[in-house]
Parts: structure tokens; C-alpha cells; sequence
């Protein structure tokens, strides 16, 4: 156990992060997304979670210590003891969701991330659809910007794989890169 985290102190600070998800649910984008499981009909972005993160800390619910919390509490489910949100706002997510039982286990956005695309890869390939080392290389990087700000769009392409040929780049290595872009986003993030 943390010297600094009693089991009392843990079960206090996992207690008021659920009940202010809890009492935020509808008035909060990322959890109304997060809670209703709604990613299709509003993506779940950098700047929603941002906005959740501050009004956590606001309200002296620091996610890292939450984390933490948990790892105490439940140390078989929670893979990492100290998780740095700051550097990774969607691991905010992963907490939420893993508070509300959305999720059993809570680890990293990224090692989920990972996993989804290799699946999401998998599963295109099932339907017929290889892909190239190039678009291979390209399908990457958009996964990667997912992993840290949760939802890529046409514009954040541009402005992220600017150099590397933008939204142009992207339409001529992928015939129908709009419902890639789609679908990508959900398999990842949802």
C-alpha cells in the first residue's frame, strides 16, 4: 500500500470521483458520451476531456490520484499504479469508464488502443482489404494521434500529416478515406 493512501483515504476519493460522474453525467459532453455510450452520434474529443479533466481538478478530484485509488483498492484489475493523465487525457476515459463498469480491468488508453487496431486491421482484412506498407505507415499515425486526442478529423489531419501530405496524401492512398476515417475513429475509440 501507498504510504501516502490509506484504504480508508482510497475508498473516500474512488467513492466522490463516481458520485461526481454520477451527478455530471448530463451536464458534462465527455461523460454523457462516455456514460450513454454514444461515440457515433458525437465524437469524443481532446477538448471535451480537457474540459472534464479541469472540472475534476476544480472540484479536487485529481484523476492520477483516483487511479491510484483504484490500484489500491482493486490491485488484479488495475494493470498500473501510476498513470500520467496529464500526458494522456484519454487514460481519463479509461478511468471513467473502468469507475462505472463499463470497463472490467483499467489500463492504459493506449495498450486498448493498440489492441483495437490490430483488431480493426484484422477485421479489414477479412473483408478483402489490404493494405500497403505506405498506407500501413499512414493508418498508424492516425492511430496515434487517436491514442492522445481521441478523435482525428479531416482538419487535424491536415494540420498533424501536414508535412507527410495532409487530407491529400490521405485521399489518394485511401479510395474512401472519409468512411475509413469513420470507422477507424470508432474502432479505436469506442
Amino acid at each position: 500500500m501507498s504510504a501516502d493512501f490509506s484504504l480508508e483515504k482510497a475508498n473516500a476519493l474512488t467513492h466522490n470521483f463516481k458520485e461526481f460522474i454520477e451527478n455530471n453525467k448530463d451536464e458534462l459532453d465527455a461523460l454523457s458520451i462516455i456514460y450513454n455510450t454514444s461515440y457515433k452520434s458525437k465524437p469524443l474529443t481532446y477538448k471535451i476531456i480537457k474540459e472534464l479533466d479541469t472540472r475534476l481538478k476544480s472540484s479536487l478530484l485529481d484523476p492520477e490520484r483516483v487511479w491510484e485509488a483504484f490500484y489500491i483498492l482493486q490491485a488484479t484489475k488495475v494493470k498500473e499504479k501510476r498513470v500520467k493523465i496529464t500526458e494522456c487525457l484519454t487514460n481519463l476515459v479509461q478511468l471513467v469508464k473502468f469507475a462505472i463498469g463499463i470497463d472490467d480491468e483499467l489500463v492504459q488508453f493506449s495498450s486498448v488502443a493498440n489492441s483495437r487496431f490490430e483488431l480493426w486491421l484484422g477485421r479489414q482484412k477479412k473483408h478483402g482489404m489490404e493494405f500497403n506498407q505506405e498506407q500501413l505507415e499512414f493508418l498508424r499515425l492516425i492511430k496515434d494521434y487517436i491514442i492522445t486526442n481521441s478523435h482525428l478529423n479531416a482538419n487535424d489531419i491536415q494540420e498533424f500529416l501536414g508535412d507527410k501530405g495532409g487530407i491529400f496524401k490521405a485521399k489518394k492512398l485511401f479510395s474512401n478515406f472519409d468512411k475509413l476515417l469513420n470507422e477507424l475513429n470508432l474502432a479505436i475509440v469506442a
